[in-house]
């Protein structure tokens, strides 16, 4: 799976051989911290050892112009006949019927699955309890198979048991960069630190999956961070029925 915004809109890879998740879309518009003239404000790359790149750091903050915007302006040049797509909710500034209301919208379209992405590690987030509401409002709200998107900043083991049997699948989230670097300052700090994704991240969200196999046996895991070819390997051995990456 291709999730966020890493094939250049299909310009310098076939979207055909992946599935790809959409960016996460809001109910209301939401400015968060991209801005066109400026990506970097936001983004950065992470460099290892003779400056090769081992990852992002990124604060964007689910920047997106709202589903209505995507439904009218974005969707009908879609041709989904050709790829394989997943929408991407969150339920950041809505009410849990307003949820429900785009996600029914959203599944007129011919997404294989929609993703509920309720932990964006750059905005407030949800306790247990509403996560829950909200996706059990999903469920209720569309025949499609849904994804539930975890991050390592959330205690899962209060959560997933009681989403079993209204999701399909899970998926992992960008960490944290005080999680990830507890030690150092981060190049978005000016954005509360943002999170991390790609080979900092492996630790973190390769022991989440692992427990999540333990607490939730039963459900597909989508393992996360894949920066090199034998990570796709890895993440079979430790449980993951499928492979993404990129997480801006």
């Amino acid at each position: 799976m291709v999730v966020g915004e890493t094939i250049s809109q299909g310009r310098d890879y076939r979207p055909s051989l992946f599935t790809v998740v959409i960016k996460t879309l809001s109910y209301q518009p939401i400015a968060g911290n991209s801005r066109w003239y400026n990506p970097l404000r936001c983004v950065r790359p992470l460099r290892g050892n003779f400056l090769l790149p081992i990852g992002t750091a990124n604060a964007v903050g689910l920047t997106n112009p709202g589903y209505r915007w995507w439904c009218e302006k974005v969707a009908p040049s879609v041709d989904f006949s050709w790829q394989r797509l997943v929408g991407s909710v969150s339920p950041e500034g809505s009410t849990v019927d307003q949820f429900a209301e785009m996600v029914s919208r959203l599944s007129q379209f011919r997404f294989v699955a929609l993703e509920i992405n309720p932990f964006c590690p750059n905005v407030t987030g949800y306790s247990a309890e509403k996560v829950v509401e909200y996706t059990k409002a999903a469920k209720e709200a569309t025949p499609k198979p849904l994804i539930f998107k975890v991050s390592a900043a959330q205690d899962v083991s209060a959560i997933i048991p009681k989403v079993e049997g209204k999701i399909e699948a899970i998926s992992i989230n960008a960490v944290p960069w005080k999680l990830a670097f507890p030690e150092e300052r981060s190049p978005l700090a000016h954005l509360d630190g943002g999170a991390v994704s790609g080979k900092p991240a492996q630790k973190r969200n390769w022991n989440l999956l692992q427990w999540i196999r333990v607490i939730s046996p039963d459900i597909p895991v989508i393992g996360p961070d894949i920066w090199e070819y034998q990570d796709i390997a890895r993440l079979e051995e430790l449980g993951a029925s499928a492979s993404s990456f990129g997480a801006l």
